[in-house]
C-alpha cells in the first residue's frame, strides 16, 4: 500500500531560518590588466563562499564549468563564453571596450550544465535560455550524489540585470553575481525513541533499538524529479513539461550512523537530492508527493528476558514525507527529524503511522561554493526563536542551529506572570535545574530541560544563542512551558447586562438601565439608577501596563441629568481568570483540612456542561462536569443581592438569568498588560464577552482549590470566592474557606473559552 499516514504529523518548525549574522568577506580581484570584465562569483548569501574541507571536496560546492551569457536590453544574446573560474573570479575574453558605451546588459550564468535539453551554444535569446532544461542521467543520478564525493556537481545559476559594462573609465568592470543551486537538498535523521509499547514486564521503559549498520540499511526516494529548468522558478510553481516524478531503486549510500554511548539514542542520517517538485495539482497528494521509503533493521525486545535480540528484524520500513508542504523549492534545504518508537511496515510502502516528525525548511546556503575563496564567512542561524512546550520537561529536537563556530548559551532567565500580571522570577531552586545544552557540532540541536511548572502558570524561559564571534549577533530565544493545568488572566474594563439596552461606551442608547432587581418569584425589574440586585460597573482608570497594583477602584455607573455619572463602589481585583485543564485526572492539590473535611470524595469529569433553554442543566451528571477551558467573571460581575432570601428554585432561576444576561468587556493586552495593536498599528478595540453561564458544582469546587485561601493565595489566581455560599446549577455550594459563619449566597459566572475573540484563535 503506497500511501502515507500523516494524520499525526506534528509541524513544529518554522519555514524561514533566523540569522544571527551575515557578513560579506573581501576577495582580491587578480590583476588581469585593463579593459576587462571581471565576474566575482559567490552564493546568494555570502560574497565569499566557505570551502568545506573534509575527506574530499564538497560536491555541493564544486564549480566545474561556467557558461556566461550577456543579453542586450531587448533580450538578444550579445555574448556567450564557457569559462573556468579561478580564485573566485572569472575574466571574460571579450574586452570591456567592445560593449556599448553606457548601455545596459543582463548577465546570466549557468554552472555545471552537462545534459541540457538544448546545446547552450545554440541559445540566441534570453527566452531561449529560460526554456532550457537539465536532466540528471547516466552515472550521475541526482538522488545518489555523495555530498563528500568528487565525481559530479550540482546545476547552479545566477543573474545580474541592468548592468553597465562599459562606463568609459580606465578601471576594470567588476560584477558580483550570486549562484543558487537548482536542486533541493533533503536530510532525514532517524532517532531511537522510547518504545510506544510502554514498559516491559518489570515496569521499566525500554528504547526502540536500531540494529548495527548493514547492507539492509537502504532508502528509496519516490517521486523525485530528475529534470529542472536551468533557471528554475523560486517557488517551483511551474515545472518543465515531461518532468515526470521517478521512483528510485533501493540505495545504501549517503547513510551515516550517529555516535552512540551507554544510554544514548542512536541516530541514522541520510542525505539525498531532487529537483523542484510540485504535487499540488494532479495525481493525488500521495501519488506525486516526494517521500522516502526507509528500511531500518531493528533489534526486537524480549519482555521475558528483558534483553534485545541478537539477530535483527530486517523487513522494517517507514514511509516519510520530505516536507509538510506541497512542493520542493530549488536551493532549499529540507531537514526532517523522525523519532521512531516502534516497528514500521513489513513491506515497502506500507502504512507507517509516525508520532514525531519535525520539519525544517531553510535556504540552502550553509555551504558556499568551492571557488578558492580564502576568507571564511561568519554566520549563525536558528530555525526558531520561539518554542512552546506542553506538559514536557525536555525538548531536544525542536530547535536546530547552524553556525560557523561552536555555539554557546548565555543569559538564561526564567519567570512567570503572576495572578496580577506582574513578571515574577522563578524561584532559585527551580531556575538552577533549568539546562539549555547545545550539541558540540556546527550543525546541531539545542536540548532544553526544565521541570514542568507546578504553580498553574506558564513559565517563560529566555536565553541567548551565540557562537562567540563578534561579527555575529546573538539570537534571543523565548520558550513558553505549559503545565498540565494553567491559568491566565484578562483585565476587565466594564460590565452590564444584555437586557439593559445601555452600557458604558454606548451613552446615547435608551433606555438607560444600569441595574436589575428581582421579586420573591424571580421576576425582574430593570432600573435606571444604581442599586438593587446587580448594578453595572466600570474600571475607569485603565492601566497602560501592569505593575504591582493588585486592586483598582471599581465604580458603579449610571445616567443623571443628561450625563454619565460614576460613584465609588469598592477597591478590588477586576481580573477575569482563564482556567485550562488538559487532564481528566484530579490535579494534585496540597492537602487542605477544611476542604477535605467538607468534600472528601470530590471528583469530576472533563466536558463542556450541557445547557437547556440557554441555561446550565441542573442534573447530577452535568454538575460533575468541568469545562476543559473556562473563564471566571471578574469582580465587575459582583452581585449585591443575597440569594439566601429565595427558595432554591427561584435562586437558580435568578442566578441562571443573571449569568445568561451578563456581559463583561476588556481591552486585548499582552502578558505585560500593554494594549495590543492591529497590523496597521492601531489599538485593538474592546472585546465583548456575552456568553456567560452558571457554573456547575464541580467548577465552583475547582475554583476554590485553585484560588487558595484568604490567608494564603496562589501564584496563579486571586482569592475570588469570598462569600459563604455560591450558586451552581445544582444549587447552593458551601465555601469551606469562608472566614465566618454566614448563609449569604453569591454568584460567580463562568464561560466556555475556546476562541480569543480579538485574534479568532
Amino acid at each position: 500500500m503506497d500511501r502515507i499516514n500523516n494524520r499525526i504529523i506534528r509541524v513544529l518548525l518554522a519555514v524561514l531560518l533566523l540569522a544571527g549574522c551575515s557578513r560579506d568577506g573581501e576577495l582580491a580581484v587578480p590583476d588581469e590588466g585593463r579593459d576587462r570584465i571581471v565576474l566575482r562569483i559567490a552564493s546568494e548569501r555570502e560574497q565569499i563562499a566557505r570551502a568545506v574541507k573534509e575527506e574530499g571536496t564538497s560536491l555541493e560546492s564544486k564549480l566545474e564549468k561556467l557558461d556566461v551569457f550577456i543579453f542586450t536590453a531587448d533580450g538578444k544574446r550579445d555574448y556567450h563564453e564557457s569559462v573556468a573560474p579561478a580564485g573566485g573570479t572569472a575574466v571574460l575574453d571579450k574586452a570591456k571596450s567592445d560593449f556599448g558605451v553606457r548601455e545596459q546588459y543582463s548577465i546570466y550564468l549557468v554552472a555545471n550544465s552537462v545534459n541540457p535539453s538544448t546545446s547552450l551554444n545554440e541559445v540566441t535569446t534570453l527566452s531561449d535560455l529560460l526554456r532550457v532544461t537539465e536532466t540528471s542521467a547516466g552515472n550521475s543520478l541526482l538522488y545518489q550524489l555523495d555530498p563528500l564525493g568528487e565525481n559530479g556537481s550540482f546545476l547552479m545559476s545566477g543573474k545580474a540585470e541592468s548592468v553597465v559594462l562599459n562606463d568609459e573609465s580606465d578601471e576594470n568592470t567588476v560584477v558580483e553575481i550570486g549562484l543558487a543551486r537548482a536542486a533541493a537538498k533533503i536530510e532525514v535523521t532517524l532517532v531511537e525513541g522510547m518504545n510506544t509499547n510502554g514498559t516491559d514486564d518489570e515496569g521499566d521503559d525500554y528504547r526502540f533499538r536500531f540494529a548495527d549498520r548493514s547492507s539492509s540499511n537502504t532508502f528509496r526516494l519516490n517521486n523525485w524529479l530528475a529534470t529542472s529548468f536551468v533557471f528554475p522558478e523560486v517557488n517551483a510553481a511551474t515545472l518543465p513539461a515531461g518532468a515526470t516524478p521517478r521512483k528510485a531503486a533501493p540505495y545504501a549510500g549517503n547513510i551515516v550512523f550517529g555516535p552512540t554511548g551507554e544510554g544514548d539514542a542512536r541516530t541514522i542520517t541520510l542525505t539525498t537530492y531532487s529537483y523542484s517538485n510540485n504535487w499540488t495539482d494532479g495525481g493525488g497528494l500521495y501519488g506525486n508527493m516526494t517521500h522516502l521509503v526507509v528500511q531500518v533493521p531493528y533489534l526486537a525486545y524480549d519482555n521475558a528476558s528483558r534483553s534485545y535480540a541478537t539477530e535483527p528484524t530486517v523487513s522494517n520500513y517507514y514511509t516519510i514525507p520530505v516536507t509538510n508542504g506541497t512542493l520542493l523549492k530549488p536551493n532549499y534545504f529540507y531537514r526532517v527529524r523522525v523519532t521512531l518508537r516502534g516497528a514500521g511496515a513489513d513491506t515497502p510502502g506500507g502504512e507507517t503511522p509516525l508520532e514525531d516528525i519535525d520539519y525544517s525548511v531553510v535556504p540552502w546556503e550553509e555551504v558556499g561554493l568551492e571557488i578558492g575563496g580564502s576568507v571564511e564567512p561568519h554566520y549563525l542561524t536558528l530555525n526558531e526563536n520561539e518554542l512552546e512546550m506542553f506538559n514536557l520537561a525536555e525538548d531536544g529536537t525542536s530547535l536546530m542551529f547552524s553556525s560557523s563556530s561552536q555555539v554557546q548559551v548565555r543569559n538564561v532567565r526564567a519567570y512567570f506572570y503572576n495572578k496580577y500580571g506582574v513578571e515574577t522570577a522563578v524561584p532559585t531552586n527551580i531556575s538552577n535545574e533549568i539546562k539549555i545544552t547545545p550539541d558540540e557540532t556546527l550543525n546541531g540541536k539545542l536540548d532544553i530541560y526544565s521541570p514542568v511548572p507546578t504553580n498553574n502558570l506558564i513559565r517563560y524561559i529566555e536565553f541567548e544563542v551565540w557562537n562567540g564571534d563578534d561579527e555575529c549577533d546573538p539570537i534571543t530565544v523565548t520558550v513558553k512551558q505549559y503545565p498540565q493545568e494553567y491559568i491566565t488572566s484578562y483585565f476587565g474594563y466594564y460590565s452590564y447586562r444584555s437586557d439593559f439596552g445601555f452600557h458604558y461606551e454606548n451613552r446615547n442608547q435608551t433606555p438607560r438601565n444600569v441595574s436589575v432587581s428581582y421579586d420573591r418569584n424571580g421576576n425582574k425589574t430593570l432600573n435606571t439608577s444604581t442599586g438593587g440586585f446587580f448594578t453595572s460597573k466600570v474600571v475607569e482608570n485603565q492601566p497602560s501596563s501592569y505593575d504591582n497594583t493588585t486592586d483598582y477602584p471599581i465604580n458603579y455607573y449610571y445616567w443623571l441629568y443628561n450625563g454619565m455619572r460614576t460613584t465609588r463602589s469598592e477597591t478590588a481585583n477586576p481580573r477575569m481568570y482563564h482556567v485550562q485543564i488538559n487532564s481528566s485526572a484530579l490535579p494534585e492539590f496540597p492537602a487542605d483540612a477544611k476542604f477535605d473535611a467538607e468534600y472528601k470524595d470530590f471528583t469530576y469529569e472533563l466536558g463542556i456542561p450541557r445547557k437547556e433553554n440557554g441555561l446550565t442543566a441542573r442534573d447530577e451528571a452535568n454538575n460533575k462536569l468541568v469545562s476543559p477551558s473556562f473563564m471566571i467573571a471578574s469582580r465587575l460581575g459582583a452581585v449585591s443581592g443575597n440569594l439566601s432570601n429565595y427558595s432554591d428554585e427561584v435562586a437558580y432561576k435568578i442566578a441562571a438569568d443573571q449569568c445568561e444576561q451578563y456581559v463583561e468587556v476588556y481591552y486585548p493586552r499582552d502578558e505585560k498588560g500593554n494594549r495590543l495593536r492591529d497590523e496597521n498599528g492601531d489599538l485593538l478595540p474592546a472585546v465583548v464577552l456575552d456568553d456567560w453561564r452558571l457554573p456547575t458544582k464541580a467548577e465552583l469546587l475547582i475554583i476554590m482549590r485553585y484560588q487558595g485561601t484568604s490567608n494564603q493565595g496562589t501564584d496563579a489566581m486571586d482569592y475570588l470566592l469570598n462569600w459563604g455560599y455560591y450558586m451552581s446549577a445544582e444549587g447552593k455550594v458551601f465555601n469551606p474557606y469562608y472566614s465566618t459563619s454566614s448563609s449569604s449566597t453569591a454568584i460567580r459566572c463562568v464561560r466556555d473559552h475556546y476562541e480569543n475573540k480579538e485574534t479568532k484563535k
